[in-house]
């Protein structure tokens, strides 16, 4: 199993992909980052994408 994070616009936009582990892999990330999850956006091809606030 694997997940890819794709750091865009300096650490506030991860592309999540997880076209395997689906829905419960992307809650282990937002609960990870829980503290700056702003939302998520489900995206095409079992991506999704979580904004983070700034530091």
């Amino acid at each position: 199993m694997s997940l890819h994070l794709r750091d865009m616009r300096k650490g506030q936009l991860l592309e999540v992909f997880c076209p395997h582990e689906g829905r419960a892999k992307i809650d282990i990330i937002i609960r990870h980052y829980a503290a700056h999850v702003i939302s998520t956006e489900r995206l095409p091809s079992a991506a999704y994408r979580v904004l983070l606030e700034k530091d």
